[in-house]
């Protein structure tokens, strides 16, 4: 019956049989290309994942972590850390919105730099259109910071969808005590990188220890799973788009 369907369709309106077989192939082959994008995606994205952490295990609070109470870790692990802020500077009267961060030697331990030297006596690492905007000196809390080096590109993880993509590196030295009383939203980090192979054994193990301590800790496979159900749901989204494509090629 259906092939006699078919004879009836073709015979007597190819063209409509021809729209249905394209529609059913673009339906099909869009299907597969996103099927393949999104995997190519979350691949490439979890193997990339200790550029987008920058670090193997990463430590934050809203208060100030004493860096003494985890000397222990010395002996398996590098530490670096920051002290991150958000403010607004004004190009012509036109906000801006930056987050600064202050940051310690070592910092970040996964980060391929790629910078074009202004001068190595000044001070702040800047992104290239930041710079165009405000040349050498950038002027932060009253004080005038001189631009050591400009970015000619930006590591992967300087994209984040909860916040914003432009940053100003001051090293942690300049950091203000007053600050802390200005400025409610104070981000700190700790940096943990092993000096052998990594290992998820210990990893978990140390950030069981700060979450005891009312910190929140991430790890390499925390934020592979996040990466995980970010492409999922993604994928779910244009199968059913996809789904809707292919019911409307009928009706």
């Amino acid at each position: 019956m259906f092939s006699k369907f078919l004879k009836i369709i073709f015979l007597k309106e190819k063209k409509y049989f021809f729209l249905i077989f394209f529609s059913v192939f673009l339906s099909l082959f869009s299907y597969l290309l996103w099927l393949n994008i999104v995997s190519w995606v979350k691949n490439y994205l979890q193997e990339e994942i200790k550029p987008i952490l920058w670090a193997d295990i990463v430590v934050s609070s809203d208060t100030n972590i004493d860096i003494s109470d985890v000397n222990w870790l010395l002996d398996d692990f590098y530490i670096a850390n920051t002290i991150e802020l958000d403010t607004t500077l004004f190009d012509w009267n036109k906000p801006i919105l930056y987050e600064l961060v202050f940051y310690s030697d070592l910092y970040p331990f996964y980060w391929d730099l790629s910078y074009i030297s202004v001068d190595n006596d000044w001070i702040i690492l800047v992104d290239e259109s930041t710079y165009n905007i405000f040349w050498n000196t950038i002027n932060l809390f009253d004080n005038n910071f001189d631009v050591k080096w400009v970015l000619n590109n930006l590591p992967l993880g300087e994209f984040s969808i909860y916040s914003n993509n432009k940053k100003i590196y001051i090293p942690i030295d300049n950091f203000y005590s007053y600050l802390n009383s200005n400025n409610s939203r104070l981000n700190y980090k700790l940096y943990l990188n092993f000096k052998w192979e990594y290992s998820e054994l210990i990893a978990n193990d140390v950030k069981k220890y700060f979450e005891s301590k009312d910190l929140r800790a991430t790890i390499l496979t925390d934020r592979q799973s996040s990466i995980g159900d970010i492409t999922d749901r993604f994928y779910i989204f244009i199968n059913f788009f996809n789904l809707i494509i292919f019911l409307l090629t009928f009706l």
